[in-house]
């Protein structure tokens, strides 16, 4: 899609308020972030394919990211150094 590409100059939050902009902006900013940010893979590591699917929901109900390195870092199960986790 032509809209992938200038999504991906944007930020989370940018495409997240650029979602809000009007009704036919959202299909493709949902479309995006479906596409580009596969959490499931990750999550499948380390929890249920149940608890995957609700944590899932979750995120989607409440319209929420995972930004930043902590998060990162926990489901790596990494610890980078000078990181403040």
């Amino acid at each position: 899609m032509l809209t992938d590409s200038i999504f991906a100059f944007l930020s989370p939050a940018g495409a997240g308020i650029f979602k809000q902009v009007a009704k036919a902006t959202v299909g493709p900013v949902e479309h995006y972030f479906r596409s580009q940010f596969q959490l499931e893979p990750v999550l499948h590591r380390f929890f249920s394919d149940d608890e995957t699917i609700q944590f899932g929901k979750c995120l989607r109900n409440f319209e929420m990211f995972i930004l930043g390195l902590i998060p990162v870092q926990v489901l790596r199960r990494e610890r980078y150094s000078g990181s403040d986790l």
